[in-house]
């Protein structure tokens, strides 16, 4: 029984012997760091797992730092996982605290090229003064490179903005050109440039007697229709008798796109009468006339427009 507990009491004291003595061993000395990761072509969107290794390979290295050289081109948390934000290069670096050792890693990530691109509207008609931003698509839709350059083929019709916003300056038709920054791609949008007088239609309907040489009794409408694409704001009907008003109706009303405005006349004995509606479009201010030049008894009817002598014009 001795011998059994002096036996038990040495192999006690050669565990704790043991024990001390791992206790004391030192971490591995750490010599290198590398950083591995897998080789693929990057994008922006795309994430990447980066792998840092010690030399020796068993050494603790949980006290690494990771930075990234330029966050525009990639991004890099804590445990080495990199998110790539757009193209071009950069230098991920991860540092061992407390020690000079770090390992770099130099970060390509590609663009996108674009394979084509096109006008959202290929086709415009606009009004003389009008201007229209454009937008342009791009095939793919995750193309990184999305400048582009752009050019009017006749500039006393059509000029065009860096940024793609048309203004229209004259009649005619002109061909904007869009260009990819590096050339491979281009778009174009046709322009027509019309007068806003020529998306006005005016008719007269009712029954005229014509007692003599221009002078006229009437039960009268004038007609107005916006056929453009804007809004105008008629603001008075007035009818004239040898350049004096013999009638005015204040309208003071906005008429949109495709919509139309009558207004009533009753007269006797005017003398070369005039019919004017006047109105403004944005800042212009235009008059549409019509100057009746007929003896005898007459009826228009008031279902369309008339081949008559109205003009639109601007007023000064």
């Amino acid at each position: 029984m001795y011998r059994m507990k002096k036996n038990l009491l040495l192999l006690s004291l050669l565990a704790l012997a043991l024990t001390a003595c791992r206790e004391d061993d030192p971490e591995p000395r750490i010599t290198a760091l590398q950083i591995t990761a897998p080789d693929t072509t990057l994008y922006r969107g795309d994430s990447l797992r980066l792998r840092l290794t010690p030399t020796p390979p068993d050494a603790d290295i949980r006290g690494a730092v990771w930075t990234s050289g330029d966050s525009l081109v990639a991004v890099v948390t804590p445990d080495g996982l990199v998110r790539c934000v757009g193209p071009g290069r950069t230098v991920i670096t991860a540092r061992l605290e407390g020690t000079s050792l770090s390992a770099k890693y130099d970060l390509t990530v590609a663009a996108r090229a674009t394979q084509s691109i096109a006008f959202s509207e290929p086709t415009l008609t606009l009004l003389v003064g009008e201007e229209q931003p454009t937008a342009l698509v791009f095939t793919p839709a995750n193309t990184d490179d999305r400048r582009a350059t752009y050019t009017s083929s006749d500039t006393a019709v059509a000029t065009v903005s860096s940024q793609g916003v048309i203004t229209a300056r004259g009649r005619g038709t002109a061909v904007i050109t869009a260009r990819t920054a590096d050339g491979g791609q281009k778009a174009e949008c046709k322009v027509s440039v019309q007068h806003f007088t020529e998306r006005i239609s005016v008719w007269l309907s009712g029954t005229w007697i014509y007692e003599s040489d221009n002078l006229v009794s009437a039960c009268a409408r004038m007609t107005l229709r916006n056929d453009s694409n804007r809004d105008l704001f008629v603001e008075r009907f007035i009818v004239e008798s040898d350049g004096r008003e013999i009638h005015r109706e204040e309208i003071g009303r906005t008429l949109s796109s495709g919509s139309k405005l009558a207004c009533d006349v009753t007269f006797k004995n005017a003398h070369d009468p005039q019919f004017k509606y006047q109105f403004t479009v944005g800042s212009e201010q235009y008059e549409a006339h019509y100057r009746p030049h007929m003896i005898g008894a007459k009826t228009f009817p008031a279902d369309g427009p008339r081949t008559l002598p109205i003009v639109v014009s601007r007023r000064r």
